[in-house]
């Protein structure tokens, strides 16, 4: 589960911008805690609480790393719209 959830989230090819590592490594942490809650919550072992806290960590570790990814567009788009080029900066046009 963590490798499907490192590569929908964490993989951006097509942008020059790759997620912060932080909240990259965040979301994977946090996918793994969730999936090792899940197990001992079918063992018997973890309460559902503990399950619904893992999951709840989990979503907002993703919420944090959709929206670093959202401003570091926003500031991509403000740097083009201002005349720079992404790849060769202080050059106009975008």
């Amino acid at each position: 589960m963590p490798s499907k959830l490192r590569s929908k989230w964490c993989r951006t090819p097509w942008l020059a911008v790759p997620l912060t590592p932080n909240s990259c490594a965040q979301a994977n942490t946090e996918a793994a805690r969730y999936k090792l809650a899940g197990l001992l919550y079918q063992n018997g072992v973890a309460s559902q609480l503990d399950l619904l806290d893992a999951q709840r960590a989990l979503f907002a570790a993703r919420q944090t790393a959709v929206l670093s990814r959202l401003a570091q567009l926003q500031i991509q788009l403000t740097l083009c719209r201002a005349g720079w080029r992404l790849d060769r900066p202080r050059q106009p046009g975008c």
